[in-house]
């Protein structure tokens, strides 16, 4: 039998030895050699406290000059007047704005020197340099200027600089979150300039009021999402030579390009708006495919949507609206130049392309003979030039299913009755076909009889062609101004202002009893000119339902009478504690008698 105690004291020492020794060699493999100590955090305060953490310097530079290759400088808020040179710091660093606890805290930090950069790269610097909650401010220079880095860079500000707000050129990658730089003066100069030899990430970041709000050229991929630039020269002039992604963009009343991605590969513009610039609202350049989704441009100078592609070219859910007063524009301008590749296809689905001062699709390339090519189920109207320009090529495009402006269809020798925006190929004097019939001549609603002060749904539909086509989605960006608006005589009503699965929805809340009409109207006509654009429902009164009566109220000063058999359980309630009571009494005498 084993008895424990027969285990000597030094046969548990060498067993607590050899655990702890194969703990060691465990770690020591996965890390592959000895552990490596962290870099020692610096502190610069201008008070010369720095909450009592060690090492603590006066001003930045001196923290930046004395901190370990990788390590942080923690600043403590204040507004330090010098020019900070992180060229010396090889290896790289973290600088980090902090509260008067040593906590990182955004905007608690201003670096404004006299003149010249507030942050500085003097000489070559093959570190990483990440920056996090700094205000950069100088009268006549950068705010910040790196080069030879990978950057890193969060919370940054950098607004009212007398040139770049931000300039990174980097050897590898950069990355840009929640940033801003406005207002920057350089002339030529951006509010951000960023150069990488490798992919750029830019998030959440602002550049407003800046001779050009974003400049960025990366050779990988470029990812811009939900920033904004506005009231610059141009807004987002973005080269990435494996492909661009922006999604969630605005860019508002710039006095060049809005949106304006070029790539040797992949552009995709999703959710994104650009108005009021005096160029093209967005214009795309690339060797390989574009794609543009759920986005809009409006009142652009030039056209709302200019590519030049050398791949398919995909839009869906886009509205082009009332561009090209300035340079008459089109709605949608595709074409392969300058590229020697034609435009493979295209497919324009969803979209609203209305009142622009040309034609609403424009094509002037060389096309590929297999395509497919489509434009189906779009809202096309009301454009000066017309609807349709066909490509110079003999290509067969799928054009059914549009509304045209009128129930009579567009005007095209084929339709003799028809009235709405021309449609020009091989039978006016173009190339190629363009097959438009059926188109949207109908609309039909129903709904379920209403009942006061209750909500009810009535669906519209947009059909052609006795139902052989109908508009699915949209049409137009479902993040932008809804394309139909609803109305009724009874009480209110809410809709999206978009058809989705096949159905415009409105919900109706009537007022009073008898009828309530609702009525949905949409753009260039597609209104009661079409019939079925009203439905009128019968309104029932709310229905009543018993009075409930009120409960015995008992004699002032006495308790409610129940029948429920309370007096019951209160008594045995009262006889369980008083057993407890006798149970806790004999198990004291019990205790005291041990």
């Amino acid at each position: 039998m084993f008895n424990r105690r027969s285990l000597s004291l030094a046969t548990l020492l060498a067993a607590v030895l050899a655990l702890a020794a194969a703990a060691f060699a465990l770690l020591f493999l996965n890390s592959g050699g000895l552990p490596v100590a962290a870099a020692t955090p610096v502190y610069a305060d201008g008070a010369g406290t720095c909450a009592g953490l060690l090492p603590c310097y006066t001003t930045i530079q001196e923290a930046v000059d004395n901190v370990d290759a990788g390590g942080t400088v923690n600043v403590f808020p204040g507004t330090y007047a010098e020019n900070v040179d992180l060229g010396g710091a090889a290896g790289g660093l973290s600088l980090v704005a902090v509260d008067a606890a040593g906590a990182p805290a955004p905007g608690t930090v201003t670096i404004a020197p006299a003149s010249g950069r507030a942050i500085d790269t003097t000489v070559a610097n093959s570190g990483d340099v990440t920056l996090n909650g700094l205000v950069l401010e100088s009268p006549d220079d950068d705010g910040l200027h790196l080069e030879s880095v990978n950057a890193t860079l969060t919370n940054v500000t950098a607004s009212n600089n007398g040139d770049n707000g931000i300039f990174v050129d980097a050897s590898a990658g950069i990355t840009v979150t929640d940033s801003t730089a406005n207002d920057n003066s350089g002339g030529a100069d951006p509010g951000f300039e960023l150069l990488a030899g490798g992919d750029v990430t830019v998030s959440g970041s602002t550049a407003n009021g800046n001779s050009e709000g974003f400049l960025i050229e990366g050779d990988g991929v470029v990812t811009i999402t939900d920033s904004t630039a506005d009231d610059n020269g141009s807004a987002f002039d973005v080269t990435g030579i494996d492909g661009v992604t922006m999604t969630g963009l605005s860019a508002s009343n710039n006095i060049d390009e809005g949106i304006q991605p070029k790539s040797d590969g992949t552009v995709t513009v999703a959710d994104s708006f650009a108005t009021g610039t005096g160029d093209d609202g967005i214009d795309i350049e690339t060797e390989g495919s574009t794609t543009i989704t759920n986005s809009t441009s409006t009142l652009s100078g030039d056209n709302g949507v200019e590519i030049d592609a050398g791949g398919d070219v995909v839009i869906d859910g886009l509205s082009s609206t009332n561009n090209g007063a300035a340079e008459s524009g089109d709605g949608i301008n595709v074409n392969s130049s300058p590229f020697e590749d034609s435009v493979d296809g295209f497919a324009i689905t969803n979209s609203l392309v209305a009142g622009n001062d040309d034609e609403a699709i424009d094509f002037d390339p060389f096309f590929e003979a297999e395509g497919p090519y489509a434009a189906t189920g779009n809202i096309i109207c009301q454009n000066s030039g017309g609807g349709y320009d066909s490509p110079d090529e003999d290509v067969s495009v799928d054009g059914t299913g549009n509304w045209w402006g009128t129930a009579s269809g567009p005007t095209h020798p084929n339709n003799p009755t028809g009235t709405g925006d021309e449609v020009r190929d091989s039978a006016n004097g173009n190339a190629g076909t363009f097959d438009f019939d059926p188109w949207i001549d109908t609309i039909s609603g129903s709904g379920d009889p209403a009942v006061v002060g209750l909500p009810v749904v009535v669906s519209f539909e947009f059909t052609g062609g006795a139902g052989a086509v109908a508009f699915q989605e949209g049409p137009g960006d479902p993040n932008g101004d809804p394309t139909f608006t609803a109305s009724t005589d009874n009480g209110t009503v809410s809709t999206s202002g978009f058809v989705s699965g096949g159905k415009l929805e409105v919900a109706l809340t009537a007022a009073t009893v008898g009828s309530a009409t609702v009525t949905v109207t949409g753009p260039c006509g597609l209104d009661d000119t079409l019939g079925g654009n009203s439905v009128t429902l019968d309104v029932a009164a709310a229905p009543v339902g018993p009075t409930p009566t009120p409960a015995q109220l008992p004699p002032t000063g006495t308790q409610p009478v129940s029948s429920g058999g309370s007096g019951l359980t209160l008594a045995l309630a009262l006889a369980a504690g008083a057993l407890a009571l006798l149970g806790a009494g004999g198990a004291l005498a019990v205790a005291r008698k041990r």
